[in-house]
């Protein structure tokens, strides 16, 4: 799709406006299309305004491995406040489930914890964070949706415990704050980063139907492999992980005793700074329910759903960001 500066506008609320022509496009084309403008026209909007000496050309972690570590992100008496709210939830909440005891919960926001909430967030991202997920994005971002989760032991693996990638457009990007810390005893998150992942996409492992999701690294690739290409954070309270959920393969642990308190950000492209679009959206952040992610919102109307997320297309597979410039069009 060729279109120009005339094509597009940024309205008050830091959200990109699309001129008659684009918007027709645009409703024409599923949710990995549409969320490809909205973050070419970010970017543009972005290198428009930026002076040139200060660009970095330097990857970042993230950018390279689709996936990076923050050991020090948020203050222990920050992550003891929100593991109390998470323990008034658990005792208020129905322990049982089908029959079977609960050993996973999804936090409901209140006033008070969403009041500490945007207090961390300066904490969170911080100046070297924030740069980190520009120089990923090659754009500002903004916060979509936020969740705090307590997982305890449970011999059952369940879809977020086994080898995939969330089938998400590819603008979509978690961050993980391990309230209680990470290791393969309290619980974490075991990831293959962005090379890794490519050659599992090549065997035919992107993004498998949950029945054909794999527990052990050698089924992924179809032969043993050097576990060594695992990543397997092991964080203090307050650590934290960045990371391209839709891009690289990755599965949860489960705590083997206690349990594991994550507070889970789901982040996408923005033509304005996070905090600008924090002063409007941050009610929406914090509705309760599932996670709020990518591909259930329009980027150009975000209280819109994407009706057609569609088929992830072949470059979506290869954990590419952005499809081929022939098909740009």
């Amino acid at each position: 799709m060729v279109f120009g500066p005339e094509d597009y506008s940024v309205n008050d609320h830091g959200i990109v406006q699309l001129s008659p022509r684009l918007r027709t496009w645009a409703g024409s084309n599923d949710g990995f299309r549409l969320h490809w403008l909205h973050h070419v026209i970010s970017k543009e909007l972005y290198h428009n305004a930026l002076d040139p000496s200060s660009e970095d050309s330097c990857p970042t972690n993230l950018e390279a491995n689709g996936v990076s570590m923050k050991p020090e992100l948020l203050a222990q008496k920050h992550c003891t406040s929100f593991s109390e709210f998470i323990d008034s939830h658990c005792s208020r909440t129905r322990q049982e489930s089908h029959g079977k005891t609960k050993t996973s919960f999804n936090v409901s926001w209140s006033h008070q914890s969403g009041a500490l909430f945007r207090q961390a967030l300066p904490e969170i991202f911080n100046q070297t964070v924030t740069k980190e997920i520009t120089s990923y994005y090659g754009c500002h971002f903004q916060i979509l949706s936020a969740n705090l989760t307590r997982l305890l032991p449970d011999s059952e693996l369940g879809d977020s415990f086994l080898w995939h990638r969330d089938y998400e457009p590819p603008q979509q990007l978690h961050m993980l704050v391990y309230l209680s810390g990470a290791s393969d005893q309290q619980g974490t998150t075991h990831v293959l980063d962005l090379e890794a992942t490519r050659r599992a996409a090549i065997k035919g492992y992107s993004y498998p139907k949950v029945k054909d999701r794999r527990s052990n690294v050698d089924d992924v690739f179809g032969e043993l492999v050097d576990k060594s290409i695992i990543l397997k954070p092991e964080l203090s309270p307050g650590g934290g992980m960045i990371l391209a959920a839709p891009r690289v393969l990755h599965k949860g642990i489960r705590p083997r005793d206690g349990f594991r308190d994550v507070l889970l950000l789901i982040l996408m492209p923005s033509p304005v700074p996070w905090t600008e679009r924090a002063k409007i959206n941050l009610r929406t952040v914090l509705q309760n329910g599932k996670n709020y992610n990518v591909g259930y919102i329009d980027p150009f109307d975000t209280i819109t759903r994407i009706e057609n997320l569609g088929g992830a297309p072949n470059w979506a597979h290869q954990c590419e960001m952005f499809p081929p410039e022939s098909e740009q069009t």
